[in-house]
């Protein structure tokens, strides 16, 4: 996820705790993101651009 968006490990973090990223399933200790809530996210960030 962070390669995908540029961020880092620490940006992801930050947004968990301030919900402002994409939803994430936790497992355990590990955190994980379906491509289908990135790319909604994603989309919801999208501005701008021809119709």
């Amino acid at each position: 996820m962070a390669d995908y968006t540029g961020g880092s490990i620490q940006t992801l973090a930050v947004w968990r705790m301030k919900g402002a990223g994409p939803k994430f399933i936790r497992m355990g200790r590990h955190v994980r993101y379906r491509w289908e809530d990135v790319d909604a996210w994603l989309d919801a960030l999208t501005e701008g651009g021809a119709a």
